[in-house]
């Protein structure tokens, strides 16, 4: 699907019902059909592999012919943003996926498998959470910012599950928190490396002199690295917190085993004494107390006070 937008007499960025006979300032690009590639391709001299990088999910974020005269040449910029989704287990997982940027003197052309909401914005006018742009140069750096935003809040909401998964452990050891901790680590490892893909584009754009010609754009530059350096921090930090985390679920589930099985032996040894007692008097031989008619009773008794005071010496020694 390809959508076209114009501004309209107050610079706003509105859709454009008839890209035909009105020129549109901005095309978007989602999950096109072959045809509709080729028309961009061959209408605005376009590689074809400015618009193919965008779908597909394994693409790395780059740059190709971003300098100076970028308006004089299509210029591409792929940066990875994060999504959320449901994996095979219908458990939450952070993934990340391409956005490539194409930069000309007449036109902005993004394409993506899927529009993300903060690319929405820009586009539903109607909305208060709707922003705008005056250059390309503009567009790219509001993007970076609401990606480097949206890292470091997919990255609050792992910490947050981090914390949710220590105060489990203290209650129980499910392997359902196993998976649910795999799901976290694998999670960061795709944020990470997209945070770190997005690194050295972003430093590329400061030198740029369309990036930062002016103290709102190089302003705004300047909050996109702060962010995305925030995001690398958290990343590490969290990191290292599964990794911990990770070590002491192993740890406490042993110990857990151990307990288990600590306590099912010390019961076993402490059954075993009547069932030794009740061997001896079975036996068809002369026993103590067998003319005796309490001697039954004599023998439950001192079954279970021996029973009880063998429990009672292996709790003081910390057997169970």
């Amino acid at each position: 699907m390809i959508e076209y937008f114009k501004r309209d007499k107050n610079g706003k960025i509105t859709p454009n019902p008839d890209p035909e006979n009105t020129i549109s300032c901005w095309i978007h690009v989602t999950k096109p059909e072959e045809k509709e590639l080729n028309n961009l391709v061959n209408l605005y001299d376009l590689p074809m592999d400015y618009l193919t990088g965008a779908f597909d999910n394994d693409e790395v974020s780059r740059y190709e012919k971003l300098d100076e005269r970028y308006k004089d040449t299509p210029s591409l910029i792929v940066l990875l943003y994060p999504i959320k989704v449901k994996n095979r287990l219908n458990l939450v997982e952070y993934n990340n996926r391409p956005l490539s940027i194409i930069l000309s003197e007449d036109i902005l052309i993004t394409a993506t498998n899927d529009t993300p909401d903060f690319l929405r914005s820009f586009m539903e006018t109607d909305t208060s959470q709707a922003e705008s742009f005056e250059a390309s140069a503009q567009f790219v750096l509001l993007v970076s910012m609401q990606i480097a935003s949206l890292f470091i809040s997919y990255l609050k909401e792992i910490n947050q599950s981090t914390e949710e998964l220590e105060v489990q452990l203290k209650k129980t050891s499910k392997s359902q928190h196993l998976f649910d901790l795999m799901e976290l680590q694998k999670s960061l490892v795709y944020l990470s490396s997209a945070i770190n893909s997005n690194h050295p584009v972003i430093n590329r754009l400061k030198e740029i002199e369309d990036f930062t010609h002016n103290i709102k754009d190089e302003e705004l530059l300047r909050d996109v690295m702060v962010e995305n350096h925030q995001a690398e921090v958290m990343t590490d930090q969290t990191y290292k917190l599964l990794n911990q985390l990770s070590s002491t679920f192993s740890s406490v589930i042993s110990n857990n085993l151990n307990t288990i099985v600590k306590f099912l032996t010390s019961i076993t040894f402490i059954l075993t004494i009547p069932t030794i007692i009740g061997s001896i008097w079975g036996m068809n031989v002369p026993v103590p107390f067998e003319k005796s008619p309490y001697g039954f009773w004599i023998l439950l008794f001192g079954t279970l006070i021996l029973g009880a005071v063998t429990a009672y010496w292996m709790k003081k020694n910390e057997y169970f």
